[in-house]
């Protein structure tokens, strides 16, 4: 069994987890800038609201630490990124174009929903979430952030098929199609270069590895994030991922007249990590 990349695909192979593996450090860079929330006796601030997904119990302590956060950093949507966040979907709050959200809970001004129109707080599947956190995003580009709970528990429920495709739209938006391509194209070569691997050629096995060891690397040992099933994540992550993919492109995606609700800005702007 031959490392050398003596074809094409080698080469290509070798780019695409160089790729992987630097992306995966600037995630890990901008997972260690992220601020941990502090404890904080003083009561939540009268004007701050909280969205919660459905399966998620957010304890007095986190929005009181919430809370003294956001009126310290001057925010008025502050999204909580909950330390044990299953380790499959440690990436999103930390990519692609830093405006996704955890999905898990997120503290906003009363006067920021008001405006938004959003009514229901508690229980939010992830679509729903969503739509909320798209618009708050959107109309509070300069003063959102992003900070990790260390007591809150995040939900360990998957998302269906049918609420990673509205979650896709969410997170792109006009980008939707070229990343869904580009997806494409990833998964085609990880699939090529396992023939490969499978037929003695070792090359094959470094951009599985890669694409494996993204999570670990970006919020592995030595950030503040302590991901639930990380490294079993990890293991499964080349087969669960581009079958997930599958099952999430073939089904029937929802109509594109909420689009602007669904996604956070055209200017994309990054959220703030302070």
């Amino acid at each position: 069994m031959s490392l050398s990349p003596r074809y094409p695909l080698g080469w290509l192979s070798l780019l695409i987890a160089a790729g992987l593996l630097a992306n995966a450090m600037r995630l890990r860079g901008r997972c260690r800038r992220l601020a941990t929330l502090t404890p904080s006796e003083k009561p939540p601030d009268p004007s701050h609201r909280f969205l919660v997904a459905a399966g998620v119990e957010l304890d007095d302590a986190t929005r009181r630490a919430a809370s003294a956060h956001a009126t310290r950093e001057g925010l008025t949507v502050l999204d909580l990124v909950p330390a044990d966040l299953p380790g499959g979907r440690v990436l999103e709050p930390l990519g692609p174009f830093e405006r996704t959200s955890a999905r898990q809970a997120m503290l906003a001004d009363a006067g920021m929903l008001e405006r938004a129109a959003i009514t229901q707080l508690d229980g939010l599947d992830p679509g729903e979430f969503a739509r909320a956190a798209g618009r708050l995003i959107r109309d509070a580009a300069a003063s959102t952030g992003l900070a990790i709970a260390p007591t809150l528990r995040a939900a360990s429920a998957p998302d269906r098929p049918a609420q990673r495709r509205e979650l896709l739209r969410a997170a792109y938006g006009s980008l939707l199609a070229p990343v869904l391509a580009l997806r494409a194209a990833l998964y085609l070569t990880l699939g090529l270069d396992l023939l490969a691997l499978l037929a003695g050629r070792a090359f094959g096995l470094v951009a599985l590895l890669a694409f494996c060891a993204q999570p670990a690397v970006a919020a592995g040992r030595g950030t503040a994030l302590r991901p639930r099933g990380l490294y079993r994540s990890c293991l499964l992550r080349g087969v669960r991922e581009p079958l997930g993919w599958l099952a999430t492109v073939a089904g029937r995606w929802p109509p594109r007249h909420d689009l602007d609700a669904l996604i956070p800005g055209p200017e994309g702007q990054p959220l703030n990590v302070g």
